[in-house]
């Protein structure tokens, strides 16, 4: 088995959900593994990758074997990295990677360990450095482990100490929390960090469900060149592998789920200190049902953020929305109203601003086959800048069809306008799309704006901007997002912690 991938990742691509090992690089690679018995098996994998933005260039080649049996599993191979940095040195290197693991008792404690040891070369790799390491899990529970490794490197740029503990759990299949904390020792200084994500849920009944949860990434002890990473690492858009540069911090939060029949209500208090900000967010909810496919519900949020050179933000939005769409009418209701307001105290100069939105939208599905949505907001704002004060009412309206070709596929035109009042100005947008349903609870789209505008406080008005767009629309629980895992699930590159 095996695959051939190409991949080019901008190092500001995303929303946070891509490798941040990839970000600003290109990447061409193989790899591949062919089974020659039943315990034994050989890897390959060959990649090139190159710096969008920089000269930096990189091609590392690896092959090993492994042999597993029982609780036991042994592998062995060689590494070669070839690396030009973007400073012009070479950065050559030839490792030999062996390490295993070994199942004790019953299984539930699992040991292993991996060292990887240079064979020569013009300057030892940063990032491919003399590397040993051990470590132990142990499972506690069904889907529930404790974890524990020590990893030693040594090179000609620096020597590291990294101790990492923690825990590791899988809630449902595709998902994983993990926990841990590491101490690095340096020729420099010492630093001790935690990087954390914990997240503990608690159905204490039918109706109340608990959950609280902690994030950390503290560095607790560092030196001048622990503090400049993009020295020493291959691509600086991504941040060092642990702890962080310039902004440490901590994050608490606690939340409640309250469910009946026909009702529900939650909420959540977060806190988070670092070195850039301290925020405080506080989410509040509650949704009825007044029939089938009938439902009203507003909620509550709020977010202070003091920054660290004195400058305090205050943020909030208060929300009713109505839905309404019975599944035997053709007719299908969105309405709803938010309250926000925004305020910026420091800098130089106070702004404030408050907005009251209106958004409705109207579907009529006569058939299967047939859609017509119609889109109508209303927007009114006051602001205060310094003291000086505006207001103004803007408009939205916006109209589109859809036709199903088949089961899975439709396409659909769109056109919207939006009005200024005070300034009796009108701007639009039209254009076409295409969407497709690769799996259930699951619709995505492709489309173009021959001409186009922005207006962020309208729901929808995000794909009335000139140029091509991406839509993304699906349902959220545990079933489905099983499903979409099972749907798009392929093996990873490997990647370097």
């Amino acid at each position: 088995a095996g695959r051939l991938y190409a991949r080019e990742q901008e190092a500001a691509f995303g929303l946070g959900q891509q490798a941040v090992t990839e970000a600003g690089t290109r990447k061409i690679g193989v790899e591949g593994e062919y089974a020659v018995t039943e315990t034994m098996r050989v890897r390959a994998d060959a990649f090139q990758q190159t710096q969008v933005d920089g000269d930096g260039a990189r091609r590392v080649a690896e092959t090993r074997v492994e042999h597993s049996q029982g609780q036991r599993m042994l592998f062995g191979g060689l590494r070669a990295v070839q690396e030009e940095s973007v400073d012009g040195r070479r950065l050559d290197g030839n490792q030999l990677v062996i390490g295993g693991s070994q199942g004790v008792g019953d299984g539930r404690l699992t040991l292993h360990s991996t060292a990887e040891i240079e064979l020569g070369g013009d300057e030892q790799n940063t990032d491919y450095p003399n590397r040993l390491l051990a470590g132990a899990e142990y499972r506690v529970l069904d889907g529930l482990s404790v974890i524990g490794e020590q990893e030693l490197t040594f090179g000609d740029r620096r020597d590291t100490q990294d101790t990492r503990v923690g825990i590791a759990a899988v809630p449902w299949s595709g998902a994983d929390v993990a926990a841990s904390i590491e101490r690095e020792h340096g020729e420099q200084g010492e630093r001790l960090f935690a990087t954390t994500g914990l997240l503990q849920q608690w159905q204490v009944n039918a109706r109340w469900q608990l959950d609280f949860g902690m994030d950390r990434v503290q560095t607790l002890r560092s030196d001048l060149s622990a503090d400049a990473p993009e020295t020493l690492t291959f691509n600086p858009a991504a941040p060092p592998a642990s702890g962080s540069v310039n902004n440490d911090f901590s994050a608490y939060y606690a939340g409640g789920n309250y469910r009946r029949e026909l009702w529900d209500a939650s909420g959540r208090l977060e806190f988070h200190q670092g070195d850039v900000a301290d925020k405080w967010n506080l989410l509040a909810g509650v949704s009825r049902q007044l029939a089938e496919g009938r439902v009203v519900a507003a909620s509550f949020a709020l977010n202070t953020e003091q920054l660290a050179d004195g400058t305090e933000r205050n943020r909030g939005d208060v929300r009713v929305g109505l839905a309404w769409r019975p599944s035997e009418s053709p007719w299908s209701v969105l309405n709803r109203i938010d309250l926000t307001f925004d305020e910026l105290i420091g800098g130089g100069f106070d702004t404030r601003t408050r907005k009251l939105i209106e958004n409705f939208n109207l579907n009529y599905a006569p058939d299967g086959r047939h859609q017509l949505a119609l889109q109508l907001g209303l927007k009114y704002a006051l602001e205060d800048i310094d003291g000086d004060n505006y207001d103004g009412a803007t408009s939205l309206s916006g109209l589109e069809y859809r036709f199903d070709l088949s089961r899975k596929w439709d396409v659909g035109v769109r056109g919207a306008a939006l009005h200024s009042f005070a300034s009796n100005a009108t701007r639009y947008s039209t254009g076409v799309s295409m969407g497709h349903s690769p799996v259930t609870n699951m619709w995505v789209s492709i489309g173009y704006n021959f001409i186009g505008f922005e207006d962020r406080d309208f729901t929808g008005a995000d794909y009335t901007a000139q140029g091509p767009y991406l839509k993304l629309r699906f349902k959220v629980d545990q079933s489905s997002i099983r499903e979409y895992l099972e749907y798009a699930s392929f093996s990873e590159t490997p990647r370097r912690r």
